[in-house]
């Protein structure tokens, strides 16, 4: 099936006034009539950072636990929820562990939308605080992959509905990592988009196949031009098994020179909804020509 689409979205013309506050970037035009944009709050997973001295980067200890439960097809992201979403904390302490002594062990909590708890995890690390620091990276994300095993067998007990992509009834999304994104685009960025597209109930994977659809992002920031530059990112809706694209989706805005070359905190998530959009829209037309 060879169908390319390019959906021009979010194309605005700005005007700078030199004194007034930048209209949110790549905010999304209204939408046009489409029923699949009428959906319910999802119930994914959002993983919060742990709050220890133990940890060294609690930013990437909670990506590693969203990673691995995508891997597992639980949608999961960082920093991005809704009035549907749980959540999982994690408690890093060291506490004494019979003859071994003191040994860090890791307690996982998932709490439901309405703020009860869902399940608990501990997990012994077999290791002392002084050890546990110094522990390589694939040490500890192995033990993080251990506790997702657990963590899926009680945070997925309920099959969640998921749409089948038009023309492609077996296939799911992969995300795969951004290379080269500005800023924390690779993390804050893909989670956003993540977090949207399992809102959409579309279905998602962390590892994919031949059969599967992958979603690329490439992100374009030009030069300085007079205090502003125009970002443009571009989705790419692609299939494996034809090895061709499905879709185009085109986003592009004059920011503040400079404004993505760190932290895109809210406007991540503006970018995300409204790439959301152009995708729903892209099924909407697969589903017309299939």
């Amino acid at each position: 099936m060879t169908i390319l689409r390019r959906l021009i979205i979010a194309v605005l013309a700005l005007s700078l006034a030199a004194c007034g506050p930048l209209p949110r970037p790549f905010q999304q035009e209204k939408s046009r009539n489409n029923a699949l944009l009428t959906l319910e709050d999802g119930t994914g997973i959002v993983v919060l950072q742990p709050e220890s001295e133990l940890i060294s980067d609690p930013e990437s200890w909670a990506e590693a636990m969203a990673e691995a439960l995508r891997d597992r097809d639980i949608p999961a992201s960082t920093n991005h929820g809704n009035a549907g979403s749980r959540y999982l904390y994690s408690h890093i302490t060291e506490e004494s562990s019979g003859n071994r002594g003191k040994s860090v062990s890791v307690l996982w909590d998932l709490y439901s939308a309405d703020g009860k708890l869902a399940g608990s995890h501990t997990l012994d690390m077999e290791l002392t605080s002084d050890a546990f620091k110094r522990a390589p990276e694939t040490a500890i994300k192995r033990s993080i992959e251990a506790a997702a095993d657990k963590l899926a067998a009680f945070a997925g007990t309920k099959p969640r509905p998921t749409r089948s992509i038009p023309g492609y009834p077996d296939a799911r999304i992969h995300v795969p990592p951004f290379g080269d994104a500005p800023g924390d685009a690779g993390t804050s960025l893909r989670n956003a988009i993540l977090a949207e597209l399992s809102d959409s109930k579309l279905p998602l994977t962390g590892k994919a196949t031949s059969k599967d659809l992958v979603l690329l992002c490439e992100i374009s920031l030009g030069p300085d031009e007079g205090g502003t530059q125009k970002a443009t990112i571009f989705w790419r809706l692609r299939s494996l098994e034809d090895d061709e694209e499905l879709g185009v989706i085109d986003q592009s805005n004059y920011v503040p020179t400079g404004s993505l070359d760190g932290f895109w905190g809210p406007t991540a998530g503006d970018i995300a909804r409204g790439a959301r959009e152009g995708i729903l829209d892209l099924m909407a037309q697969l589903r017309a020509d299939s």
